[in-house]
């Protein structure tokens, strides 16, 4: 196995951990509460202003009869991979 294949198996590896966790912790849906305390936000007004200014980089939907917005957890979890393995290219 060469370098780039063991670089691409360990990012998978770290996408179905974090999947898991994230899915172990909230469900397969994330709210408004979760995704602005997985995704760092200081509070859920500065994830709420990222809505309006529409910088949330993955698709944020409304159920409903429900209120607040949504997420799916699979696609914050490639998200937030993408975003570490750009960060960290070498892991």
């Amino acid at each position: 196995m060469n370098t780039t294949e063991q670089d691409e198996n360990t990012q998978a590896e770290f996408l179905d951990d974090l999947t898991s966790q994230l899915i172990e912790r909230h469900g397969a849906v994330l709210g408004s509460r979760a995704l602005a305390r997985e995704l760092g936000y200081p509070s859920a007004s500065a994830f709420q202003q990222a809505l309006v200014r529409n910088t949330v980089p993955f698709t944020v939907f409304k159920l409903p009869n429900r209120r607040g917005h949504f997420a799916l957890t699979i696609e914050v979890a490639r998200w937030l991979s993408k975003v570490r393995d750009q960060a960290n290219p070498s892991t």
